[in-house]
C-alpha cells in the first residue's frame, strides 16, 4: 500500500512542474523578445538623432551669398530644406526642417522592425545647427 502511495503523488507532481517549465520557458522567451525589440528601437532612436544632425549640418551649410558679411552670413532657406531632403531620402528617413535666423532645426521620422511587437515602431530625432563662422579661414 504504502508503494501505490508513493507513484500516485509522483505523478501528480510531474503534471504541475511540466506546467511550471512551460510557463517559465513561455515568459523567458517574452522577456527575450522583449529585449531584442527594445535594443531595434534604442537604434532606430539613435539612428533617428544621428540622421537629424547631419540633416541640420547639411542644411546649415547653404548659405546666401548675398548676405556674407562681417558679421556672419544668413542661411538660404529653400536651399537648406533641399539640401537636407537630398540628404534624408538617401538614408532612407524622412523629415521636416525649420530655419530661424540662423539655426536650421530638423526633426526625422524612421521606422524601426520589431519581432514581438506587431509591425514597426516610428520614432523621431531632432537636432539644430547654425553656420560656422570663421576669421581668417
Amino acid at each position: 500500500m504504502k508503494r501505490l502511495r508513493a507513484r500516485s503523488l509522483s505523478a501528480r507532481e510531474n503534471g504541475n512542474s511540466v506546467l511550471v517549465t512551460l510557463l517559465l520557458t513561455t515568459a523567458a522567451l517574452f522577456a527575450v523578445f522583449l529585449v531584442v525589440d527594445g535594443r531595434q528601437v534604442i537604434n532606430a532612436q539613435e539612428r533617428a538623432h544621428h540622421l537629424a544632425g547631419e540633416a541640420a549640418r547639411i542644411g546649415a551649410d547653404q548659405i546666401d551669398a548675398g548676405t556674407v558679411t562681417g558679421q556672419g552670413a544668413a542661411v538660404d532657406p529653400s536651399r537648406a530644406y533641399r539640401a537636407a531632403q537630398t540628404y534624408l531620402a538617401a538614408e532612407g528617413a524622412t523629415g521636416t526642417l525649420t530655419v530661424a535666423g540662423n539655426r536650421v532645426t530638423v526633426t526625422t521620422t524612421i521606422s524601426a522592425p520589431t519581432t514581438l511587437y506587431p509591425g514597426p515602431v516610428t520614432v523621431q530625432g531632432t537636432a539644430s545647427a547654425s553656420p560656422e563662422q570663421r576669421v581668417g579661414g
